[in-house]
């Protein structure tokens, strides 16, 4: 995948260097600001906070809205579906207004999917190979 390119020369988040942070949003995407709303409960996501840089982030849960509607505080979890009983479970909120960049995780296609695109794949190869038997059979006619 792509190296993302967001200016970490700031970032000391973690003591992580620009290469290890590469690593940890390769499979995530720079969501834009307008996309936010967009974000399904249970995502996993990473962010880079105005103040503290780079951040692991964790599972979507939801917006805490303020009372003119805006959208306040981002809601995450660091348990997918959190079970608030499982040790070391930890909820907690992160200003909107603190956040520069939410990357969004990557969703892998699942096995059904892959089966779907396969099927769509070899029917259009089948069909690129049906056109150019073609093409070569009006070529022997031409030439001939």
């Amino acid at each position: 995948m792509e190296e993302k390119t967001i200016d970490r020369a700031k970032l000391k988040s973690y003591g992580l260097t620009k290469k290890e942070i590469n690593m940890l949003i390769n499979d995530y995407m720079p969501l834009p600001e307008e996309n936010w709303v967009d974000l399904n409960r249970g995502i996993h996501i990473r962010y880079i906070h105005k103040t503290m840089g780079f951040r692991y982030g964790g599972y979507f849960v939801a917006f805490k809205f303020g009372e003119n509607g805006a959208r306040e505080k981002l809601l995450l979890e660091n348990y997918k579906g959190g079970n608030r009983s499982h040790p070391g479970y930890k909820f907690y909120s992160v200003q909107v207004s603190n956040i520069n960049v939410i990357f969004k995780q990557i969703a892998p296609y699942s096995n059904y999917e892959l089966g779907l695109l396969q099927g769509e794949l070899n029917t259009a190869l089948g069909k690129i190979a049906d056109l150019e038997r073609r093409v070569e059979g009006l070529a022997k006619k031409i030439n001939n």
